[in-house]
């Protein structure tokens, strides 16, 4: 009855915590307790679900560990790949 589907919702985060390799515990984990890599990759989940034509990304490893920082620009690179500039 809400504006929202749970079940879709769910589904979607599933999704990309998947295509993202984010490590979690659970989906309802808080992005706030996982490591910073993980909150780098959620963000960029967040907006790279849906390509946008133009993202602009300062600094988008700082302060990420070496092993999501090639992930993370990885993650940027096949974004780029399918058409966002």
């Amino acid at each position: 009855m809400g504006l929202l589907d749970r079940r879709r919702e769910r589904e979607a985060a599933a999704t990309a915590a998947r295509r993202f390799d984010v490590r979690a515990a659970t989906l309802e984990q808080p992005v706030g307790t996982l490591s910073g890599g993980n909150q780098q990759k959620v963000l960029l989940a967040r907006y790279l679900l849906e390509p946008p034509a133009l993202l602009i990304l300062d600094e988008p490893t700082r302060g990420v560990d070496v092993g999501a920082r090639a992930e993370i620009y990885e993650l940027i690179t096949a974004s780029a790949s399918r058409g966002s500039r």
